[in-house]
């Protein structure tokens, strides 16, 4: 990506300079005052994003990360990421009045001490403004906030006019122009939840919409050795980039932080994760640092993996790829679905032989996943998939790691009859387990797929004849009719 889309470097320019350049007769005082205002395009982050709320049309979230300190070398407070939720009906007025409050209640807090250089930055005035064929035309305050940010079909700009006053020093008149972005890639949510172990690749369970794994940065962080987590050494730059992190020996004993900064499919930035961290902040300009959003930390330190000998006599015959005209290789995997393993039953008798805390996802998958990528399979049939397992992790470090695509499909939730004509409802929930289908897009695509949710069901609408043949018998008494639903 370019580098002008992760800094707020600012296009500054001072309206002074063009004073001595305007003949008149233009009214001297009035220019004076203009003359004065130092107008400051900000680049990304620095941009009002726009979303509607999902589940609903009369709601629109707005985000504005906003850091005059770093991005404008302003002396004020750092800055921070306003959000706001609106009725999609209310007017462009009141939401500006709203911002213009929120704004000044925040950069009008500053408790001044002696000597401090720290000033009051006070919003005045705000307008919102459409690129035009020929120049830029404002919108008027009189519109909803759906006719203003969703209705049109151009390009939209924000002007905030501020002023920096304080220390009895004379206001020093700003004017910022952001760019408004309309349903941009937005990072919700994102977790380390995964034990990093050595060897074993992890990844951040992500909540995104918009979002593209293929144009977003992320950027790994590994901390010098320590015993506990307050008291890591963090550097400041990144040791590693991309989706997946495997850690290292090296790394044993070490922690972990992800920052990343989303983007669409069509690469452009989008909203960052969370807050920055101001006092991360460098000396080195432009900073961008803050504008990746929050540093996730993950709470566990790296550490050894068990060594699963069999397992590793395994990927010693699976370390390369068949090549061969016609061959392939086919992995067939039962990953046993947390909800089996994490219930009563599952703990006290089928894994009674197991601890607990081996049973738990955070420890089993990143096992599992350096197992299925060793095996260099061209095809993958997993059962017993977790739901949250498959979206959250499983398609996207497959995907990323090692070029597959896949097929999910979760199980139905089926009662048997205990009668053999007894009414079967029309429609069955799922069960938060399934089956999925991987495989290696430079060897495969799919031309077509057929959903077989149960071949009984299946067998029942294809063999309709036959299927009654069987319901006969098993009225008759001479089959088990739980036999038929095995």
């Amino acid at each position: 990506m370019h580098k002008s889309c992760l800094t707020t470097a600012s296009a500054r320019f001072n309206l002074a300079n063009l004073a001595s350049q305007i003949p008149l007769p233009f009214n001297s005082r009035k220019w004076h005052c203009i003359a004065r205002m130092i107008c400051t395009k900000l680049h990304h982050p620095c941009c009002l994003f726009v979303n509607r709320v999902e589940g609903t049309d009369s709601k629109l979230q707005f985000h504005f990360p906003l850091f005059p300190r770093h991005s404008c070398d302003l002396p004020v407070r750092e800055g921070r990421v306003f959000a706001s939720r609106r009725d999609s009906s209310e007017a462009l007025s009141a939401f500006f009045e709203r911002l213009i409050n929120n704004f000044n209640r925040y950069f009008d807090s500053v408790k001044q001490k002696p000597g401090s250089t720290i000033r009051q930055l006070q919003t005045t005035q705000m307008k919102l403004v459409s690129n035009g064929d020929a120049s830029p035309v404002e919108v008027k305050p009189s519109l909803t906030l759906e006719e203003a940010f969703l209705a049109s079909d151009r390009g939209l700009q924000l002007r905030v006019f501020c002023e920096v006053c304080g220390n009895g020093s004379e206001p020093e008149k700003h004017q910022f122009h952001v760019d408004v972005q309309v349903a941009p890639a937005w990072l919700k949510s994102c977790a380390l939840d995964l034990l990093p172990q050595v060897g074993c690749p992890i990844l951040p369970a992500l909540d995104a919409s918009n979002f593209s794994l293929e144009h977003s940065q992320f950027q790994w962080f590994v901390s010098k050795p320590a015993t506990k987590l307050t008291d890591a050494k963090w550097p400041l730059e990144p040791t590693s980039g991309g989706l997946v992190f495997t850690p290292k020996p090296e790394h044993v004993n070490c922690f972990l932080r992800l920052r990343v900064l989303p983007h669409d499919s069509m690469a452009r930035p989008g909203i960052p994760f969370g807050e920055a961290d101001c006092s991360l902040f460098t000396k080195v300009s432009p900073p961008d640092l803050p504008f990746f959003g929050e540093l996730v930390t993950c709470k566990q330190a790296v550490n050894h993996a068990p060594m699963q000998v069999l397992h590793h006599s395994r990927f010693f015959a699976t370390k390369e790829r068949l090549s061969g005209p016609g061959e392939f290789r086919v992995v067939s995997y039962n990953l046993l679905a947390f909800m089996y393993s994490c219930t009563e039953l599952g703990r006290s008798f089928f894994f009674k032989h197991c601890p607990p805390k081996y049973l738990e996802p955070d420890y089993r998958f990143p096992l599992l996943y350096r197992e299925l990528l060793a095996y260099n399979a061209d095809l993958l049939c997993l059962q017993e998939v977790d739901t949250k397992n498959y979206q959250k992790y499983l398609k996207n470090l497959l995907g990323e790691a090692a070029g597959y695509e896949s097929l999910y499909l979760p199980k139905l939730l089926v009662n048997y009859p205990t009668e053999p004509n007894a009414p079967r409802p029309k429609e069955l929930p799922r069960k938060a387990e399934g089956v999925a289908i991987f495989f290696k897009k430079d060897r495969f695509r799919v031309l077509n797929k057929l959903t077989v949710d149960s071949l009984i069901n299946e067998a029942e609408v294809r063999y309709e004849d036959l299927a009654a043949q069987i319901e006969n018998l098993a009225s008759s008494g001479d089959l088990d009719p739980g036999h038929l639903y095995r």
